[in-house]
């Protein structure tokens, strides 16, 4: 489990997660080295949640041809019925199924209206799964918005807080002289977050990594940063 921010400013998406995988099945670990921002064909990936699933759906989304939105949704339910499909050792059909629940990712993509090259970013979650509108695979995670994907062991109110203090102090590009002061800022508002929630929760890392997609341009993704740096 761990926790991962998106930020979308509609010239460019910001994806924030702590470097943490825990495993307690079939041995008990916990890796700080990992890479949790990840670049796909499409974009950008960044997920938290259940450790076995983000890693099968992550090493796909990066390997297989995905050349549709349609196939992250298509790989994420394949990954799903798998896992469900597989003995899980001390754990109950109803704790892995919570657990797949709050497992989702954060994903960027381009496309173009009217002839216009427009940034996207979508954010897929097994408790959405069965709420999703018959046309669509994700929700979107829309411009000037951010959104949250808390570790397993915040509370409602604990998840609520964070998704506040983000939302406070989320500042439009227009605000800033340089594209780098906008990005610098909202780096460390993520810092921040996860520099609480890797003092509150075992899930969490004190080292965190950033990815960047602007418009029209490279997928950026950081080396891990200490969050106290």
């Amino acid at each position: 489990m761990t926790i991962c921010i998106a930020m979308h400013f509609e010239q460019y998406v910001l994806f924030a997660a702590d470097t943490r995988t825990t495993t307690s099945w079939p041995v008990a670990a916990v890796d700080d080295t990992a890479s949790t921002v990840l670049e796909t064909d499409l974009g950008m990936v960044t997920g938290a949640g259940l450790t076995q699933v983000l890693r099968a759906v992550n090493a796909r989304l990066v390997s297989d041809e995905v050349a549709r939105v349609d196939d992250i949704h298509r790989i994420v339910l394949d990954e799903f019925a798998r896992t469900k499909a597989m003995p899980w050792a001390g754990s109950s059909e109803a704790e892995l199924e919570a657990s797949l629940k709050r497992t989702g990712w954060f994903f960027t993509w381009m496309t173009v209206v009217d002839e216009a090259p427009v940034l996207r970013a979508g954010v897929l979650q097994g408790s959405m799964l069965d709420d999703l509108p018959d046309d669509a695979v994700m929700y979107e995670v829309e411009p000037d918005s951010v959104w949250l994907i808390p570790p397993a062991e915040a509370t409602a109110e604990e998840t609520a807080t964070y998704l506040q203090q983000l939302e406070d102090n989320f500042r439009p590009l227009e605000l800033f002289d340089t594209f780098e002061e906008h990005l610098k800022y909202h780096g460390d508002l993520c810092m921040a977050v996860i520099r609480d929630a890797s003092s509150r929760f075992a899930s969490v890392s004190a080292q965190m990594q950033v990815g960047i997609h602007p418009i029209a341009r490279e997928v950026v993704i950081t080396d891990r940063i200490e969050v106290d740096s």
